[in-house]
């Protein structure tokens, strides 16, 4: 009977085995800038796993395949137009803020698993 009411908890701890080196900062962005735009500028340097950015927004983040792929993404997007007049202002992100960014992937993803658990649980069809 007891074990039937959970109480509410946030995430489990990150696990610290996220991967290391492989996600560009991507500044300064605006006007005219998608996805897309972000995704033909970054793949000469390397496999493009994912991109976050909504747009319009000054800032995005790049997952690479490899520490290898951002390396060569932050140091050959320097001052690379992306739209006309948008220049790329990339930071590889390292340490505290490489950490930080894993953990709030970490954290928003266990939100968004959780939040939609039983959402329609005990409705009728009608």
């Amino acid at each position: 009977e007891g074990s039937d009411k959970k109480q509410k908890k946030g995430p489990p701890p990150m696990p610290e085995d996220y991967p290391k080196g492989v996600v560009v900062g991507v500044a300064g962005l605006g006007e005219g800038v998608d996805r897309e735009k972000l995704k033909e500028a970054c793949e000469p340097f390397g496999s493009v796993e994912w991109i976050e950015y909504e747009r319009s927004t000054p800032e995005a983040f790049i997952r690479f395949e490899t520490a290898e792929h951002a390396t060569a993404a932050a140091a050959g997007l320097v001052d690379k137009e992306i739209v006309a007049g948008i220049t790329a202002a990339p930071t590889l992100l390292e340490g505290d803020d490489e950490r930080a960014f894993f953990k709030r992937k970490h954290d928003s993803m266990w939100t968004r698993k959780n939040n939609s658990k039983g959402r329609y649980r005990g409705k009728s069809g009608g």
